[in-house]
């Protein structure tokens, strides 16, 4: 049953990114008016770190424990 267990968990992390995929494009446009350009990273349909650096931007997510994990990331 361990493995079901984690595909389960897989599965939803991949449709949490979708989802998190689909609500950056639809709001694209309002997201460059707040930040500009750059690069966003979006959790549960919420912009929970910016920046105009993607590596920068990784770094920091990464040291905050928000990825590796379900979290989209698009450029504006």
């Amino acid at each position: 049953m361990g493995a079901v267990y984690q595909i389960s968990d897989l599965t939803k992390e991949i449709k949490s990114i979708d989802d998190s995929h689909w609500w950056f494009l639809r709001n694209r446009d309002r997201l460059r008016e707040i930040f500009g350009s750059g690069y966003v990273a979006i959790a549960n349909r919420r912009v929970v770190d910016h920046d105009t650096d993607y590596h920068v931007l990784m770094a920091r997510l990464w040291s905050r424990g928000i990825f590796p994990g379900p979290v989209y990331v698009g450029e504006l």
